[in-house]
Parts: C-alpha cells; sequence; structure tokens
C-alpha cells in the first residue's frame, strides 16, 4: 500500500512539472530534458555487460516523447539478453524515475507504471535472433572493421570455416569468425554450408585438388571421408568440395592435448618464410596473437583472439617455473614458452615466426621482452 500511494504522489507532481514544460520544448524542438539522462544509462549497461565491441555488438540510443510518456530504443544489440539490459538501463532512467530518485526499486518501478512510460524496441535489432551459419569459400577471407576494403585488418576466416553471419550491406555481411572475433566479410566470400562431422583440421598447408583454392592452409576443418592405400587421405571441406591430402597433414585433435603437439604446431612456421602481418592467421602472413591462437587449435584448443584476451586464460605461473606451451605475456604482445629461458612467436621486428631466448648470454636474446616480461599463464 505504502508503494503505490509514493507512486501515486510521484505520477501526480511529474504531470504537473510535465505540462509546464512540453509546449515551450515542443516550441523549440529540443528533445525531452530526460533523453541524455536515459541515453548516459544505457551507456553505462554497455561498458558493464558488453565492454569488448570485439566480441559483443551493442549500440544502442533512446529518444523520449516530448510528453515522457514514451522511450524508443534504436540500433542494435547481439543478443536478448543485451536487449533486456538495454531495456532495463532505459526504464532506470526514464522521467518516472528521476522524479523520484531516492525511492526504493520496487517503489520506482510503480512510480514508472504510474506515469504509463513505456520502452518500445521496434526499432532495436538483435543480432542472433536474425543469425545464419555460412562457411567461407575463399583461400582466405580478411575480416574487416567496417564494409570497406580499406578499413583495417581485424583477423582473417580461412577456407571451410564456419561462420555466423548478421547483417549485410553494400556487398558486405558482418560475421562472428571462429577466433569469437566480429566484422566484415565480403558477402561473395560466404556460401552455404554443408551437413557433416568436421571433427579433423590441416595441421599443415596442402596444395588443393579439385574446385576449391590452389591452397588451402593450416587450422582449415574438413572431415575425414577415407584413408587411401597410397598414404593420403579424402577429406571433405564444409564448401562441399574434396581433395586427398597427405595422412600426416591432417589430424583429429586429441581429447587431451598435449603440450608438445602445441610446440610441434608452432615450430612448423618457422620453416615456411612466413612474414608478420598484423591481423594475419597463415603463412600468407600471420601475427602474435594469431600464431598463438593456430598453435592452440590445430590441438583442440580454441583461444580467443587477441593477447590481451589470451592472458585472462589460463592459470598465472612463476616465471622460474616455465614449461613448454606456457602463455609469455607482454605489452602488446604474447609468446609461447619453449620451456626455460626460450620461447617461440611471431614478431613485427623479425618479420615472422622465430625463436628467441631470455638469456642474456643467447645469441638469441631479446632484451626488450626480457625487461617488459609482465606475466606467464599455464593452460595445459
Amino acid at each position: 500500500m505504502q508503494t503505490a500511494g509514493v507512486a501515486a504522489t510521484v505520477a501526480n507532481l511529474g504531470g504537473v512539472a510535465a505540462a509546464k514544460s512540453d509546449s515551450a520544448r515542443q516550441e523549440s524542438n529540443d528533445p525531452h530534458p530526460q533523453q541524455t539522462l536515459v541515453n548516459v544509462s544505457i551507456d553505462r549497461c554497455e561498458t558493464e555487460y558488453a565492454p569488448d565491441p570485439r566480441v559483443a555488438y551493442y549500440d544502442v540510443e533512446a529518444t523520449v516523447s516530448d510528453d515522457g510518456d514514451h522511450v524508443s530504443l534504436h540500433g542494435a544489440v547481439q543478443n536478448s539478453y543485451l536487449e533486456e539490459r538495454a531495456v532495463a538501463a532505459a526504464r532506470r532512467a526514464s522521467p518516472a524515475s528521476d522524479s523520484a530518485p531516492n525511492l526504493p526499486e520496487q517503489a520506482a518501478d510503480a512510480a514508472r507504471d504510474a506515469t504509463g512510460t513505456t520502452i518500445d524496441t521496434t526499432d532495436l535489432d538483435v543480432f542472433d535472433e536474425i543469425a545464419e551459419v555460412r562457411t567461407v569459400q575463399t583461400a582466405i577471407a580478411p575480416v574487416r572493421d567496417d564494409p570497406d576494403g580499406d578499413s583495417g585488418l581485424l583477423t582473417e576466416a580461412v577456407y571451410g570455416a564456419q561462420v555466423t553471419a548478421f547483417e549485410r550491406e553494400s556487398g558486405w555481411t558482418r560475421v562472428r569468425v571462429p577466433d569469437g572475433y566480429l566484422g566484415w566479410i565480403r558477402t561473395d566470400s560466404l556460401t552455404d554450408p554443408i551437413d557433416g562431422e568436421f571433427d579433423a583440421i590441416l595441421r599443415e598447408d596442402i596444395d588443393a585438388s579439385g574446385d576449391g583454392p590452389e591452397t588451402v592452409y593450416a587450422g582449415t576443418d574438413c572431415e575425414v571421408v577415407s584413408d587411401t592405400e597410397d598414404g593420403t587421405r579424402v577429406v571433405t571441406f564444409r564448401t562441399g568440395i574434396s581433395t586427398e591430402v597427405p595422412a600426416e597433414k591432417v589430424v583429429k585433435p586429441d581429447s587431451v592435448p598435449t603440450t608438445g603437439t602445441i610446440i610441434e604446431n608452432a615450430e612448423y612456421y618457422l620453416g615456411t618464410d612466413t612474414p608478420y602481418l598484423w591481423g594475419g592467421m597463415t603463412t600468407e602472413g600471420i601475427d602474435c596473437s594469431g600464431f598463438v591462437w593456430m598453435a592452440y587449435r590445430i590441438a583442440g584448443i580454441t583461444l580467443p583472439r587477441d593477447s590481451d584476451q589470451q592472458q585472462k586464460i589460463g592459470k598465472q605461473v612463476d616465471r622460474d617455473d616455465l614449461r613448454e606451451g606456457d602463455l609469455l605475456c607482454f605489452p602488446g604482445h604474447i609468446a609461447i614458452s619453449l620451456g626455460g629461458d626460450e620461447f617461440i612467436h611471431s614478431s613485427g621486428s623479425a618479420d615472422g615466426p622465430t625463436t628467441n631466448s631470455f638469456d642474456p648470454n643467447a645469441d638469441d636474446y631479446y632484451e626488450y621482452l626480457d625487461e617488459s616480461f609482465q606475466e606467464a599463464r599455464r593452460i595445459l
């Protein structure tokens, strides 16, 4: 009873204030004074529930009607949970709650109901509700910041990768790729996938036959169809294209990966003349976190894409207790320990994958990384 009474009082006071100000505001075409506060609340919601735009999309703006009774949300969010959070944030800052900022939550809810404020999400898109499964039909599909070939390279998706497609714009499709990143891929790089058990993966690049690209890169998912008598395997990709692969170049990751496998995967790149490429994921060019991601992915472990995200995986270990496979973290850089002082990484200064040491007496001593070392993380 007390809550309803408070709500009614707030509603009456709010109605009087609104009546005095509505006509002046309509004449000036200014937005409702509460609109700024609603949008601040919505922006705060983003910092709490979708702080990393690399992996979760959140772009919401609110408009408040002249009478304060109607809040419309515009834009898009990744999923229904973020939609609910955005609606809740708008309610917290709606005109009714401004009339009684110190009320308990239940009373504030009743006050909002009493004023009749509604939250309209008609113009708020939810990406996961329009999602489609697609696959990459080009050897490499650059994933970019914006639907523009000149925008920044975020990461890459390789042939046969499964992606989740959302909106389309000017020949581009917004997607989520296997490393978790959100970005834009050219729509003509995508096709419908076939059904299958794609539980094998290429551990090295192959020269493919058939209708697919000439080169299919390490890290590509496939299904083993059969083994041949001459030591090859017939594999099929999500595109529906099949080819023969040397048996040693395709593996089914172990249910319990080993650190030795991860090091083998990383060392493969040492003999390929792979250059360093920001955002790269293949032997055509690879960056430090892409190098780590591939070494683990081919072993059956999917890490986050970027170095700061990878630094949050596993448990911290002492530098004096490094084992092979441990992640070595530096400002804006990441490497894989070979055990002791030695490590392997894709280095911009070396223009590609290389090995270095923390030992000042070693020929490959890397002083800057030795001095800027932050922490080590153990996953296995």
